[in-house]
């Protein structure tokens, strides 16, 4: 309670109201029920988790991809079934196979057939699935490692929901699920889990492999090299089988290989005989086309060269004849191989537009953008982008000069993409081009990146975002600025490559580069507000001003130039005297805070956990200090380190990097990580392998790497480090060689009291279980936690080994029978008794938590066990009338369960949560209606189940019992109908000193209030706290109904305070006038209405209470005045308002 002196209403209290910070909390309106059920709270996870890993439907994309390559000609991939390699991936015990070929070998293809073959090969299969992806060559986001491995993820976990428990840790919290999804190394961790958590096997497609970028390709060629060499063999018929579809990649040279050339020459060739035959029966249109069909056969077949997508090109360019001679001509001229009639369709398409339009053909501008986008382009956006560097604008003359590049070019679903891979290719080719014309079409990579970078840069500076920001998703601003979101998300992608005319691009007099810049401000807020799962965005989203300093800038997305021209710049204009005063590193580190906004120190990092080696190096040649902390506990080393970068890694030892810096964090989480070449390369320069205790194995061992966990253990990492930390961690995750490799070493199997069995337990690893008992586990070690945690998750196989190898099934009061019954798992409640279990244990706990979640058939065999169903006070029978469970009530009663037992709460419970039928059973079967003073009824009536209100008080309950509790909790929640109905039934309006009325005021319930009044209710009752209660609110309509019914203006509530104070304080001058023009006393205990308005601010409120006659000198019962107060707050104008009435 705030008392007289206290100058604000916090603290104040009315009855079941109070208030704090100025908010209202109402004391009986905070209920506490049984957490939801495990099971829809896990779903709520697995949903979520989904939604964060989805992002393109896979099905989807397929179905997409068919239409694209079009319906697959009868009779072709089918020799892949007979091939040996194939048979034996898919029938023995190889793990990964390669399918490779040439450009235009029909791969995708071949893959697409794959996929559904495997889908109907997994159908009839029990456990067994399908995976499949299929990399983009015109989308470049979907052409990394992240985003296959998260396609992946997403498509195991959508087809077996339960296996998110074993990557539940992942997700825990919004910073983790942030960093897994943009970490490949977590992800393939994650995938490799998911695949070792799986009874069965894992079939998987993935198509177009080479097609991801460099890094990416490395990085899983890596991991799946080590993964299938590594002794992870299919046993038991679970594992992951791959199929890799791609060009030659070096990398899988390893693995048993299908060549599509030159082994399968012959069956290519067969195929592309079936497609050309079914390719030209569109020509069959044509005037005695059949006399020259052989023909046509035999010269495509001859220079198809075993490639389908070049029988697609002239097949599509005979079609467009009209005789036979013509299709003959053409077949003279047709060059062989895919360049040539690559060359042969750009130099038709030039010829064909100059002859029929005036306009200047843009077709270079087009390539360019197709070719070199990081994502495909809308035909809207290729418009904006050409016109925003050519005179032309119109979407249907772009669309026509696309046309006339058909089919290199193809617009599907609205987006502009190559025909193919080999189309990119072309365009990308080194070698110069003796034709003029075609040398001109040639897209360089460095000057189409930096033309686009150019162009998406002016693009922004021109937009509305000069001026604020934008919602670059919504399609109102992209209807006018149709190429924003692309320019937006994308431009750095482009700027961070080289050119000969960066230097220019990025100077700093561009408006988005100046060091004030508002368009930079709001180009930021636009990209991060779509873009949040970069490696490196948990730094560079913790800056504190929306801005994003120029240097953070440079050395997060890795543009050279840009930090070349921002050092170069300060080092020439600015500083220059601090430069002579103070020493060379004091000053970079004074220019990069002052002149770039960004500390020296989040420079280096940014650019060493990018991977940006030319801006390391120019930042260290510029005298950054290579150990500072940053400002999260890090350093350079730890994020180049963690970021797989062993390049910089070198580099920054070489030049005096800490390796044991921050506890060697740096080691750890390259061993986290799974950089196997930093964990060498830091131990070779002396990282400490036991640094922070031995966090590093733990890692390692947690994540599953164990080339690394045999390293750094050969390196002296000790194995029982932090409680054998790393044992636990590997046994929780289901790394089985590394449990192995642990105990071989000498880990401890009953550290942390048999942590690592617990967990393996909990986490259903039955072969690791078995390990660890074998090599001297305590199956009853921390009150025999393994069992009880198998027995919770529903494991049953190690439920029974525990118990085979002597766990005791009544440990800790015999929790795994409890946790067996509230989670459902009935065959291994049965099997826990069958040994012993004592199902009466803790207050026959088991059947309380089975019943209350609703488990019928585990209630009735508990109960046939000798359960007490009148345990711990009928708490079976309370939780199953809770919970809605009418059948387990009707079974507990039938049982001999006391229907009143803890002073009916069960009644209560089945009343308050509104079931009907079980408030009738219990009533049936002799529940008091009146148990603990009307507990029932009033709980109805609150909750506003008003059949029930109605059954209980047909049955005799007391409507007036507990002061009339029923009636003032209903008016208090608004329910009308049963206020009614209970007075109706002769309950006292006036019970309990007028808390039905005040509750009514309370929830600002008016009509209620009428109908309380209208019945006789005392308005004043309680010294008139009704009408403050009202006041207090702010209900003005309440006030003005109570003050029409004779209700005091000026009594005084329990703590002395009036309406007009409270009413002051709140700010309610509608309620204050109102107050006012019924004779309130306005100078009431010392004025205190006036001294709560100033100390408040409310500034209308003292104008109008000094207008009134307020006394501007009273100083409250504290004697603290309002001008004083208002001095205090900061409430100027109330200070100048106050001293004008003579305040003093």
């Amino acid at each position: 309670m705030a008392s007289d002196e206290s100058p604000t209403p916090s603290g104040h209290r009315f009855n079941n109201i109070s208030v704090s910070g100025g908010k209202a909390h109402l004391g009986d309106a905070h209920y506490h029920y049984t957490s939801e059920d495990p099971s829809k709270e896990l779903e709520k996870k697995i949903d979520a988790c989904r939604n964060e890993l989805l992002l393109t439907d896979p099905l989807i994309d397929l179905e997409t991809l068919k239409s694209s390559k079009g319906e697959r000609t009868q009779g072709t991939c089918e020799w892949i079934r007979d091939n040996g390699s194939y048979k034996h991936w898919l029938h023995g015990d190889s793990q990964c196979l390669w399918i490779c070929g040439g450009p235009g070998k029909g791969k995708t293809m071949l893959s697409i057939f794959l996929t559904e073959e495997l889908e109907r090969h997994t159908k009839e299969m029990e456990s067994t699935e399908t995976l499949y992806y299929f990399c983009s060559h015109q989308d470049k986001k979907r052409n990394s490692a992240v985003t296959v491995l998260r396609s992946l993820v997403y498509q195991l976990l959508t087809k077996r929901r339960d296996l998110f428990t074993s990557v539940s840790s992942y997700f825990e919290s919004p910073e983790k699920t942030r960093m897994t999804l943009s970490s490949p190394d977590f992800l393939w961790v994650i995938l490799r889990t998911l695949v070792q958590s799986k009874p069965g096997l894992i079939f998987c497609v993935l198509d177009g492999l080479d097609e991801c970028d460099d890094a990416s390709l490395r990085l899983l060629t890596t991991k799946f090299h080590k993964y299938f060499s590594s002794g992870h063999s299919i046993q038991s018929h679970r594992g992951l089988k791959l199929a890799i579809v791609s060009r030659r990649i070096s990398g899988l040279a390893a693995f048993p290989q299908v060549k599509l050339d030159p082994d399968n020459d012959e069956h290519v060739s067969h195929d592309i005989q079936q497609f050309i035959t079914a390719s030209i029966q569109k020509l069959e249109k044509i005037p005695d086309f059949n006399k020259i069909r052989q023909k046509v056969e035999t010269t495509l077949l001859e220079r198809a060269q075993g490639t389908f997508l070049w029988v697609g090109f002239v097949v599509a360019e005979l079609s467009k004849k009209q005789t036979r001679t013509g299709i003959e001509e053409s077949l003279e001229d047709l060059p062989p191989g895919l360049d040539a009639i690559y060359s042969r369709m750009l130099l038709q398409a030039k010829r064909s537009w100059e002859a029929e339009s005036t306009q200047p053909p843009v077709i270079r501008e087009i390539l360019c953008w197709v070719t070199m986008a990081v994502r495909p382009l809308k035909l809207q956006e290729l418009t904006a982008a050409i016109a925003f560097s050519t005179v032309i604008s119109d979407e249907q003359t772009i669309r026509d000069q696309i046309t006339l590049c058909e089919p290199i070019l193809k617009v599907q679903d609205l987006l502009v993409r190559l025909v193919h891979q080999s189309a990119s290719d072309y365009f990308l080719r080194e070698k110069l081009d003796d034709n003029r014309i075609l040398e001109g079409y040639r897209v360089k990579a460095a000057e189409a990146h930096a033309e686009i970078a150019r162009t998406c840069m002016d693009y922004i500076e021109k937009s509305n975002l000069c001026h604020k920001t934008l919602d670059i998703e919504d399609a109102s601003v992209l209807q006018k600025s149709p190429l924003l979101n692309y320019a937006v998300l994308h431009w750095p992608e482009h700027a961070k490559c080289p050119s000969t005319h960066a230097e220019r691009d990025y100077h700093l007099s561009r408006p988005l580069f100046q060091e004030t810049s508002l368009v930079r401000i709001n180009w930021w807020c636009a990209y991060r507000a779509v873009n949040q799962y970069g490696p490196l965005f948990k730094l560079i989203s913790t800056q504190k001003s929306d801005d994003l300093p120029l240097l953070g800038l440079a050395c997060y997305f890795g543009i050279d130039q840009l930090a070349r021209n921002l050092l170069m710049e300060a080092w020439h204009i600015r500083f220059r005297k601090q430069l002579r005063k103070a020493g060379h590193l004091q000053f970079w580190n004074l220019q990069f805070r002052i002149f770039s906004g960004v500390r020296a120190d989040m420079a280096l990092t940014l650019a060493a956990g990018g991977g940006h080696m030319t801006i390391v190096q120019l930042l260290l040649t510029k005298g950054a200090d290579i150990n500072a902390e940053n400002l999260w506990g890090g350093t350079v080393l730890i994020e180049a380190a963690e970021g797989g970068h062993e390049a910089i890694v070198q580099l920054l030892i070489a030049k005096g990097a800490d390796v044991n810096a921050t506890g060697g964090k740096a080691l750890a989480k390259a061993a986290e990580r799974g950089h196997e070449a930093i964990v060498q390369l830091l131990i070779a320069k002396g990282a400490d392998v036991n640094a922070t205790g031995g966090k590093a194995l733990a890692k390692a061992a947690e994540r599953g790497h164990e080339a690394i966990v045999q390293l750094l253990i050969a390196k002296g990492a000790d194995v029982n480090a932090t409680g054998g930390k790393a044992l636990a961690k590997a046994a929780e995750r289901g790394h089985e060689a590394i449990v192995q490799l642990l105990i071989a070493k000498g880990a401890d199997v009953n550290a942390t009291g048999g942590k690592a069995l617990a967990k393996a337990a909990e986490r259903g690893h039955e072969a690791i279980v078995q390990l660890l008992i074998a090599k001297g586990a305590d199956v009853n070690a921390t009150g025999g936690k393994a069992l009880a945690k198998a027995a919770e998750r529903g494991h049953e196989a190690i439920v029974q080994l525990l118990i085979a190898k002597g766990a005791d099934v009544n440990a800790t009061g015999g929790k795994a029978l409890a946790k067996a019954a509230e989670r459902g798992h009935e065959a291994i409640v049965q099997l826990l008794i069958a040994k012993g279990a004592d199902v009466n244990a803790t207050g026959g706990k088991a059947l309380a938590k089975a019943a209350e979640r609703g488990h019928e058939a585990i209630v009735q065999l508990l109960i046939a066990k000798g359960a007490d169903v009148n345990a711990t006070g009928g708490k079976a029978l309370a939780k199953a009338a809770e919970r809605g469970h009418e059948a387990i009530v009707q079974l507990l009663i039938a049982k001999g369960a006391d229907v009143n037992a803890t002073g009916g709460k069960a009644l209560a419970k089945a009343a308050e949560r509104g079931h009907e039928a079980i408030v009738q059973l219990l009533i049936a079967k002799g529940a008091d209606v009146n148990a603990t003073g009307g507990k029932a009824l009033a709980k109805a009536a609150e909750r506003g189940h008003e059949a029930i209100v109605q059954l209980l008080i047909a049955k005799g309950a007391d409507v007036n019992a507990t002061g009339g509790k029923a009636l003032a909790k209903a008016a208090e929640r608004g329910h009308e109908a049963i206020v009614q109905l209970l007075i109706a039934k002769g309950a006292d309006i006036n019970a309990g000193g007028g808390e039905a009325l005040a509750g009514a005021t309370l929830g600002g319930h008016e009509p209620i209030m009428q109908m309380l009044i209208a019945k006789g209710a005392d308005i004043n009752a309680g010294g008139g706290e009704v009408l403050a209660k009202a006041a207090f609110m702010g209900h003005e309509a309440i006030v003005q109904l109570l003050i029409a019914n004779g209700a005091d203006v000026n009594a005084k509530d329990m703590w002395g305070g009036t309406a007009l104070k409270v009413a002051a304080g709140g700010g309610y001058k509608n309620i204050v006038q109102l107050l006012l023009s019924n004779g309130v006393n306005i100078n009431a205990r010392g004025g205190e209405a006036l001294v709560m308005a100033a100390s408040m601010g409310h500034e209308a409120i003292v104008q109008l209470l000094i207008a009134n006659g307020a006394d501007v000198n009273a100083g409250g019962l504290s004697g603290r005045t309002a001008l004083r107060l208002a001095t205090e707050k900061g409430h100027q104008t109330i200070v100048q308002l106050l001293e004008s009435a003579g305040a003093c």
